[in-house]
């Protein structure tokens, strides 16, 4: 009888507090840490931008890393770090088609890639270190559309 009675009075009382707290966490889970990418598509020669930077986060970002599978190294390969203070640096050898044109500081670790040979084309994986949260990534696929030569007889 008594837990009839509590629940008549209080039900109201709790579902509406029930409701306030599912709101608030959607409305967390919409403003949750989130990596922008997507995927790029480039014509053999020319210059692509690989978007990666992440947002609604406090977290300290330590450092970006940049990964790669591609036709020319089909392994999973490091091949750039950006740290705050040291900038970017090649891991695994130098290759200077690639340029970092993001901003550690806005989260942004977008990569410009010249001169984008077949070869190129993969899967490139951007890692942000964070803390105290950890690694968040995403993969940005690449694709290389290839021009054919041909002869012309005169």
């Amino acid at each position: 009888m008594l837990l009839r009675e509590v629940m008549s009075r209080y039900f109201p009382t709790i579902i509406c507090c029930l409701a306030i707290i599912s709101a608030l966490l959607l409305t967390r889970e919409t403003n949750s840490l989130q990596v922008i990418d997507g995927s790029v598509t480039v014509v053999q020669g020319g210059t692509a931008i690989l978007p990666c930077q992440i947002i609604h986060t406090d977290d300290d970002l330590t450092q970006i890393t940049w990964q790669r599978t591609t036709r020319e190294k089909p392994h999973n390969d490091n091949f750039i770090t950006v740290q705050p203070r040291e900038g970017p640096r090649f891991v695994n050898g130098q290759d200077d088609r690639f340029k970092y044109i993001g901003n550690f500081n806005n989260k942004n670790g977008t990569l410009q890639l010249s001169s984008v040979a077949l070869k190129d084309e993969g899967r490139y994986t951007c890692i942000f270190t964070l803390f105290p949260s950890g690694n968040q990534k995403t993969e940005i696929p690449l694709i290389v559309i290839g021009i054919e030569k041909t002869k012309t007889c005169i």
